[in-house]
């Protein structure tokens, strides 16, 4: 039984402005890369891993910044 080879096209990940809006895109882009076939399920999840730490830190940098009782340094992640 011969193994059927898969053929994979090579995703470019350009630098983009890092917004909210920017990561929802880019998580919403790589769903549907990987409901195509044009990226590898592992690719995914290491694209929605990033994901989830990026927004760890937004938060906890959002936090930080209410504690202190100043407005966040993050703002350009939020989109505004």
């Amino acid at each position: 039984m011969s193994k059927k080879k898969t053929v994979r096209k090579k995703v470019v990940v350009k630098a983009v402005n890092f917004t909210a809006v920017n990561l929802k895109k880019t998580l919403w882009d790589t769903l549907q890369a990987v409901k195509t076939g044009d990226v590898d399920y592992k690719v995914a999840n290491a694209v929605a891993s990033q994901s989830r730490e990026i927004a760890r830190i937004v938060k906890l940098e959002l936090e930080m910044a209410k504690f202190r009782g100043k407005k966040a340094g993050v703002v350009s992640l939020l989109g505004k």
